[in-house]
């Protein structure tokens, strides 16, 4: 992998570990939750408490989602799954060797065509062999193969940010207290006394 394909592969990662966040984006709101799972009694939760847990059910809602790539991010990704390519095909021949050997089978190919003796046409096709067993020996192995396609996948992994088995097992349990908190009774504010200091009501 070129110097260049290893820093926009590290730009991708980070930026989509940016956009992952860490697990416990709900942990705040989940503080107090303790006192209320596996309990059926009343329970009560302020405004403002109810407010957090709100911000807290929406961020685990798209970290369980994951991140939607913008455009930028989708050719961004491709540019890189390019760049892949272009350095595992180069393992052992360069794209300028490869473009002036494939030239020259044309050139062999039209010279085949043109012959006009068998021992010509012999030694055209001896050539044309010993040009196409290179290009073949110049291609990535099976192993190789696998290994651009486990690299391309972890790109395309990284930037979507699905969170795994183990994490989302972990949201979901955050999403369930989130629901149970925020199904709470939120205490009513006293109205305001409107009587006049220093005047019995009655």
């Amino acid at each position: 992998m070129t110097t260049t394909v290893r820093r926009r592969a590290a730009s991708l990662l980070a930026a989509a570990a940016v956009t992952a966040g860490p697990l416990a984006t709900a942990a705040p709101a989940l503080a107090h939750e303790s006192h209320y799972r596996g309990h059926h009694v009343a329970c009560s939760i302020t405004a403002a408490e109810r407010t957090e847990a709100t911000d807290a059910l929406v961020a685990l809602k798209g970290r369980l989602a994951g991140h939607k790539p913008t455009v930028a991010e989708k050719e961004a990704l491709q540019a890189a799954i390019a760049e892949l390519r272009s350095a595992a095909a180069q393992v052992r021949m360069t794209t300028a060797v490869r473009v002036a050997k494939k030239a020259e089978l044309q050139r062999l190919r039209e010279a085949l065509d043109a012959a006009t003796t068998a021992e010509q046409r012999t030694a055209i096709r001896v050539e044309i062999d010993a040009i196409r067993g290179e290009l073949a020996a110049a291609r990535p192995t099976a192993a190789e193969s696998r290994k651009l396609q486990r690299s391309i996948r972890e790109l395309q992994v990284a930037l979507r940010a699905k969170p795994t088995k183990a994490e989302k097992r972990e949201l979901l349990s955050q999403l369930k207290a989130l629901k149970t908190k925020l199904a709470c009774v939120t205490p009513s504010t006293p109205a305001p006394s409107t009587s006049t200091p220093g005047t019995d009501p009655a």
